[in-house]
This record gives C-alpha cells, sequence and structure tokens, in this order.
C-alpha cells in the first residue's frame, strides 16, 4: 500500500492544526487529508526537511530553571511579562495554549515525529538499502524530538528509576485509525528507543549516515551534528564512555577548531542584530548545526523582562560569579562585553544576543505575524564540555582539566592588571578558587549566599567529595554560561539534583518556590487537552502521598 505525506503546504497546514486537535492519537500519528505521493528519492529527502521541528524547549525549561528570577521581587518596578510565562516559572499548570506552551510543545514535536515516521516508511517502499544516508537522518530526526520532549515532560534519567518513570509513548509507524489511546510506558523504554533510533543511524565505525543529499547540511543531522546530539544523549542516559567517544568523533582531532572565537565579535557589530547574525553563520565551524523555531524566546531577552536573568544572577552565580578566573570575573568572559542591559534599573536583567526575535510579518498594516528565533542548536563549544563532563566521571582526569583549559581560552580574556596570563585549570588551581567559596543557600536570603557552587544530589550516579567534585563544578558552571538562554540548565539542574528557589513579588502571596532533589515538577505537566484525552498525567507531591 502505498503511503502519503504532507505536500508542499505542509508547513501551512501543521501550523493551522496546532489549534484544532480533537484527541491525543491526532497529536501522535494521523496526518491532515492534504496529501502528496512519496515515491522518488527527491520526494524522501523533501519530506526529512519538515521532520525537523519547529518549536523549541528552550523558553519553558529556561523559566523553568535557576538562570531566571522576578525582577519584581528585589525592585519596585512593574515589568512585563506572559501569563504562561508566569506559570512556567511557579511550576504551575500552563493554560495557555499558545506560542513555546506544553501544549504547542506537544503538538510540534509530535509532528515532527510523524513527519520522520512518514519519511521512514517511504523508505521502506523506494528502498530501504539505496536511501540509508535518508533513513539515518529521519532516525535522528524522530530521537531528536523524542529528547527534546522527554527534557520537558520527563523526570532525568536514572537508571534505579528509571523502570518506574513515566516516558512518552514512541510511535514508529504512521497509523491512519488508532482506537486506543497509545501508553506512555518507562522512562528506560523511552530512552532504549532513542538510543536505538541513533545507534542505528551512527552506530559503529561506519555510520549509515552521510551528507551527500543534504543540500546545507548545517540545517540537518550532519556527522557532526549527528555526533554532538550522541554524545549529549549519552551523557543524559550516564553512558559515560559512549558520550566521550562520540563527542571525539564530532570534535576530530583538533576540537579548537571547532571552538567560537568570540573576541572577534564586539569589534565587528555595532549593535545586538549584528552580534545576534554573526552568531547563528552556518559558516561557523563552531555550528554543527542550526533550527529555526516558531518562538517567543527572543522576547525573554526584551519585552518580557519580569521573570528574567538579573543581577543577582548574573552578578554572583553567572557571568560575575566568583570562580577559576577571579574573584568578580565580570568582563573577563567575552559575553560581558556584548550583554544588552534592560530597564536601566539595578534590577534590570541583561542578555546575550544570542537568540534575537526575527518576526514575519503575515500583514504588516495589523502588525500580525509568526514571531521566530534562530538556534545553534548542537555546536563544538557545548560539546567539549560534554567530554570533559563524561571523563570526569570515568575519573580522566587530566583529559577533562585538557578539554576545559581548550574551551576557556576562546572565551575568556588575559585581562591587564588582574592576572599576567589566564589562569591553567588544573586540581590545584580549581581547588585553590573554591577555597573560600560557600555552597549556595537554596533559599539565599542576600546576594552574599548566592554563589555558583551549589550542593550536588545526583540521580542515579555519585560524584566523589574532592576533585571529582570540584571539575564538576566548574563543568556545570561552563555549561551555564555556554547555553545561557537555550534552557539546558534546566536537565542540569534535574540531573544532577540542584536545589535553587524561585522568588515571587511579595504583592502576588506567593510564598518562595524552592525546587529540590528529585523534584516530581521536574517532569511539566503535560497539557490539559492531552491529559483529558486518557494519557497518564505526571504526578505530583501531594498525589504521591
Amino acid at each position: 500500500m502505498k503511503k502519503n505525506i504532507y505536500n508542499s503546504i505542509m508547513a501551512a497546514v501543521v501550523f493551522a492544526m496546532a489549534f484544532t486537535f480533537v484527541s491525543c492519537d491526532e497529536y501522535l500519528d494521523k496526518l491532515p487529508d492534504d496529501r502528496a505521493e512519496v515515491n522518488t528519492e527527491e520526494k524522501v529527502n523533501y519530506i526529512i526537511t519538515s521532520a525537523y521541528p519547529d518549536c523549541s524547549n528552550a523558553f519553558i525549561a529556561e523559566m523553568s530553571s535557576d538562570n531566571v528570577d522576578d525582577v519584581q521581587y528585589y525592585a519596585a518596578v512593574k515589568a512585563n511579562y506572559s501569563s504562561a510565562q508566569k506559570e512556567m516559572f511557579c511550576f504551575q499548570q500552563v493554560i495557555d495554549e499558545d506560542w513555546d506552551t506544553p501544549y504547542w510543545l506537544w503538538n510540534y514535536y509530535y509532528k515532527a515525529i510523524a513527519t520522520a515516521n512518514t519519511a521512514l516508511q517511504a523508505i521502506d517502499e523506494v528502498g530501504r538499502e539505496k536511501l540509508k544516508p535518508q533513513r539515518a537522518e529521519a532516525l535522528l530526526c524522530r530521537a531528536y524530538s523524542m529528547m527534546k520532549l522527554a527534557e520537558v515532560f520527563c523526570m532525568a534519567y536514572d537508571p534505579t528509576k528509571a523502570d518506574e518513570y513515566l516516558g512518552l509513548a514512541y510511535p514508529k509507524t504512521v497509523i491512519e485509525d488508532i482506537t486506543s489511546v497509545p501508553e506512555r510506558g518507562t522512562l528506560a523504554e523511552l530512552y532504549a528507543n532513542i538510543n536505538a533510533d541513533i545507534e542505528e543511524a551512527v552506530g559503529g565505525n561506519v555510520p549509515m549516515l552521510n551528507e551527500a543529499h543534504m543540500s546545507v547540511p548545517k540545517y540537518h543531522f550532519n556527522l557532526k551534528a549527528a555526533y554532538a546530539f550522541a554524545a549529549r544523549f549519552n551523557l543524559y542516559y550516564q553512558k559515560w564512555d559512549k558520550a566521550a567517544e562520540y563527542a571525539t568523533k564530532a570534535l576530530g582531532a583538533n576540537p579548537s577548531a571547532y571552538l567560537r572565537d568570540l573576541s572577534t565579535y564586539k569589534e565587528n557589530a555595532s549593535g545586538a542584530d549584528d552580534i545576534f547574525n554573526m552568531y547563528i553563520r552556518s559558516s561557523n565551524n563552531c555550528n554543527f548545526m542550526i533550527l529555526n523555531a516558531y518562538s517567543l524566546m527572543g522576547r525573554a531577552g526584551s519585552s518580557y523582562n519580569r521573570f528574567n536573568h538579573n543581577a543577582w544572577i548574573e552578578g554572583n552565580e553567572t557571568y560575575g560569579a566568583k570562580c577559576i578566573f577571579g574573584a568578580s570575573t565580570f568582563g573577563l568572559f567575552y559575553w560581558c562585553d556584548m550583554l544588552y542591559i534592560y530597564n536601566g534599573l539595578s534590577s534590570a536583567f541583561s542578555f546575550f544576543p544570542k537568540m534575537l526575535e526575527k518576526f514575519e510579518y503575515t500583514d504588516k498594516i495589523a502588525s500580525t505575524g509568526t514571531p521566530h528565533i534562530v538556534d545553534c542548536a548542537f555546536t563544538g563549544d557545548e560539546t567539549i564540555l560534554v567530554r570533559a563532563e563524561a571523563y570526569t566521571h570515568l575519573k580522566k582526569y587530566q583529559e577533562a582539566y585538557k578539554d576545559l583549559n581548550t574551551w576557556a581560552i576562546p572565551h575568556t580574556k588575559n585581562k591587564a592588571g588582574v592576572f599576567e596570563s589566564r589562569p591553567i585549570l588544573n586540581a590545584e588551581t580549581i581547588a585553590e578558587s573554591f577555597e573560600d567559596v560557600d555552597y549556595s543557600n537554596p533559599i539565599p536570603e542576600n546576594t552574599k549566599q548566592r554563589t555558583l557552587r551549589k550542593k550536588l544530589h545526583p540521580q542515579g550516579f555519585t560524584v566523589e567529595v574532592g576533585e571529582q567534585e570540584n571539575l564538576i563544578h566548574t563543568i556545570l558552571h561552563f555549561r551555564r554560561l555556554e547555553t545561557l538562554f537555550q534552557g539546558l540548565r534546566f536537565y542540569d539542574l534535574k540531573r544532577y539534583g540542584i536545589e535553587f528557589t524561585h522568588f515571587i513579588d511579595k504583592s502576588e502571596h506567593i510564598d518562595p518556590i524552592t525546587f529540590t532533589a528529585g523534584d516530581l515538577r521536574g517532569a511539566i505537566q503535560l497539557p490539559q487537552a492531552v491529559i483529558n484525552s486518557g494519557v497518564q498525567a505526571n504526578p505530583r507531591l501531594e498525589e504521591a502521598k
């Protein structure tokens, strides 16, 4: 039987259908009626380009993390926000069904998965042996969207609890008529499915994937992007050997060639737009894969300024935190020269313009259209930190130090009057840098109780006190800086059971919200419409009791 796919207006159909769902079955598998037959390699290539998600989980993950706080709690200022943004920040059920909400993400990621499955079925008919590279790309697309869903809607992977934690339905075929709601299964099953897709695509010495059919590889799962994805997934999966192996395949023999040279950005840019355009260039060796998404994340760096990366966090936990590079590192990281400060207040928030909004007008007179962001989804800069973390868990400390020193060169300055040469990261210098850095208070009473060093409660693995813990704190700090505004910090918090608090403007009469180790709210609640259709909701503490 011939299989069908979205036709040339698929993108518009998908966008329209975002607001017309009826049941969970349609969320997961059912295709629109407007279709075209896929029976050639060219058509397979075309449909695979639509298997990349048109959404991003960065907004909800960032609002759920310790990268943001309520500006109004600290200063008598009224700032802008959306109702969904506040619900995300407060770990409440998100009612809205628009941009970046759980409903939106569920829709768009599962639509991408349905498209990948359509491509896979078509490949079977056209000829699996003939289209091995396309099959590999489709498998990676399916695995990627499932991983992004898991980052939001599931707990962090913990091998001791993975058979208890809820997973997500993992559709592998396009089903025309589903009569029952798919079971969520377990987190262990979900990760096993993701792993199977990745391993089939790029496992072994000769990966099935190649780039010959890709017109612009940086917008696809090219080999480096695929290896970077495999590395990050295996880090989350606690397969340290595999994470290091795949990261090495992505970075090659000269990792420094795939790191971003931030030192040149400010001098060649006249404003935020220039910095943004330089950051997302496909010609940058550091950018392994670039994705476009419908999202309001760009506004979280400008007009949505209430729940954001404010001065208290920036000055004590991120760019200005005391670390290996000094008592106050603000100005020593190249990012600091390019921060944009909003509100003109001491309580204002700062934003590095890596994910600015690009608004696509549908009607300029009515000022209507769609907001976009461009996300450098996989980079050499993050991948080398993945490898450093994997090496640390493997107790290959010298290899980890080497990666951290390689990362530091294009990200930090040799600043006259501060130090004559950039500190070398090793066991002694890192230990010394933590000598008078206390653990951050999960419920800080003042700025002095905020530091980059937060107590670890690893989920399903151990971290030894001393050199290993010091390395992990350093890596997590560098990862936090590298991925700020992209949402990855939230999953790091879940993996390491790091506790933190969201403070709310006292006029809201909401108590401070402390996120604890193994917090069930780390699995964001499913959309109410999905729950109403019969899919099991994520449990909450009061229910567990």
